[in-house]
């Protein structure tokens, strides 16, 4: 049976009906306001086992994943901390009036101070000066040794000595080829000693890692058992 125009306009506008009310039916959720909290972060209590600096960058996480506010994160900060770090804060809240910045005034070098144990501060301080790249990829060692120098507060330190830092703990051929170039600063320094890292990738077939006086040395000693077996 052929169906007429009116009866097409009518079965179309029963349908357009039915789908409609069978979307009000469904409960969409709405996209997490700004303020939120996806992220959960555990309260501060200022106690010896707790990592002041591990507990900065987990909030510092939260905060970008649940879209807190730049000028919130002191107050949202602050409503985190429990007992001794809660009292601290109290004592000191008038006196901080910015996240960071400033060694009198930022909530982030004040509550690093009071709360990272000169024990701790300490061996970071040793594990920075110490920190070699070994087999390691210069992106493994260059992430080591960034967040070793947050711990201890390194933006203090002038960019020249960062870099020599860096430097003496990067495999001594990459090191020179890097030093050559005399980055200005520690990113500069690290994106240089990745691109060097690239490049003799492709241009040679040892292992990087390694000296080249070593690599030489076994290229040698291989030689000579060949000779051997000959």
């Amino acid at each position: 049976m052929t169906m007429t125009v009116d009866q097409l306009n009518a079965l179309i506008t029963q349908i357009t009906t039915s789908m409609t009310n069978g979307f009000n039916g469904i409960n969409i959720p709405a996209p997490p306001a700004a303020g939120s909290s996806i992220v959960k972060v555990d309260p501060f209590y200022g106690k010896d086992s707790e990592d002041a600096q591990e507990w900065i960058e987990m909030f510092l996480r939260a905060k970008e994943a649940n879209g807190w506010p730049d000028n919130r994160r002191v107050a949202i900060a602050a409503g985190m901390l429990r007992e001794e770090a809660a009292d601290w804060y109290n004592l000191v809240s008038t006196t901080i009036n910015r996240w960071d910045g400033d060694a009198n005034a930022g909530f982030r070098e004040r509550f690093l101070a009071r709360f990272s144990s000169q024990e701790k501060l300490h061996r970071w301080q040793y594990e920075l000066m110490n920190l070699k790249q070994g087999n390691e990829k210069v992106e493994t060692y260059a992430s080591r040794f960034k967040k070793l120098a947050n711990r201890v507060d390194a933006g203090g330190i002038p960019d020249a000595f960062k870099v020599r830092m860096f430097l003496s703990g990067l495999n001594k051929e990459l090191a020179t080829l890097v030093a050559i170039q005399n980055p200005a600063n520690l990113d500069a320094a690290i994106n240089q000693a990745k691109t060097v890292e690239a490049g003799r990738y492709y241009a040679t077939d040892h292992d990087f890692s390694k000296p080249k006086v070593e690599d030489d040395i076994e290229k040698l000693s291989k030689q000579f058992e060949q000779m051997a077996l000959n």
